[in-house]
């Protein structure tokens, strides 16, 4: 009975964590653009230059 209480205590705050509201910004990349190849990561299928933009 323990374990079940501890356990759902755990499962609880586990599921009711939030994360806090972030802002990116770049001057290269306008709102609603999509990425240049030059900003996509090459790897895991992806082909790109992994720029990072400014």
């Amino acid at each position: 009975m323990k374990k079940l209480i501890v356990s759902s205590v755990l499962a609880f705050i586990t599921f009711s964590a939030q994360a806090a509201a972030f802002q990116v910004t770049s001057n290269e990349i306008k709102t609603g653009e999509q990425l240049t190849t030059s900003h996509v990561f090459s790897g895991f299928g992806c082909e790109g230059v992994i720029h990072r933009p400014h």
